[in-house]
């Protein structure tokens, strides 16, 4: 699915995994976040919740301003657990401009 510049509702979801890319089990978390660096530099995070009916994924639904850069976004998962906390491998997230910004 594309993403779009200043999309509302879109879902950005990553999937938990140890290093041998098993889904872990993470429904007893704390925190879930997915940090992003935008084409701009621009560093924060969005708080994410446990997509439903998984134990390995969480979700981010986009709201206003959340995405308002066009290009390629670097993301990572973020999960704290009682006995762990870890960041998932970084990903590419392609935010394609629209034509009334061109």
């Amino acid at each position: 699915m594309a993403i779009f510049n200043g999309d509302i509702g879109t879902l950005i979801e990553i999937a938990v995994t140890d290093p041998s890319d098993v889904a872990m089990d993470i429904s007893a978390a704390t925190i879930f976040r997915i940090y992003y660096i935008d084409p701009n530099g621009t560093v924060g995070f969005w708080t994410a919740i446990l997509k439903a009916a998984t134990t390995d994924t969480i979700q981010f639904t986009t709201i206003s301003g959340s995405i308002s850069v066009a290009g390629a976004w670097k993301i990572q998962g973020y999960v704290a657990l009682a006995a762990w906390t870890g960041r998932t491998t970084i990903g590419t997230l392609t935010v394609t401009e629209i034509v009334d910004n061109l």
